[in-house]
């Protein structure tokens, strides 16, 4: 997709794709803080964050952790 900016569109499809980029990865780290956040809420609350049971501990309810 990116080769084709460039090659069909010449230097505005360049400035396009670059800029379609940026924004892709502005909206990843956006969503990467989001959870990030969300979870350190969750972990000052007490809830769990996911992941594997830690040995020797069990789950009340295995449908909702």
């Amino acid at each position: 997709m990116c080769y084709l900016y460039k090659s069909k569109y010449g230097q505005s499809g360049g400035l396009l794709r670059n800029i379609m980029l940026t924004f892709a990865q502005f909206e990843r780290e956006l969503t990467s803080e989001r959870t990030k956040d969300k979870m350190l809420q969750r972990a000052q609350k007490g809830m769990w964050n996911g992941g594997v049971v830690l040995f020797g501990l069990f789950q009340k309810n295995p449908a909702y952790p």
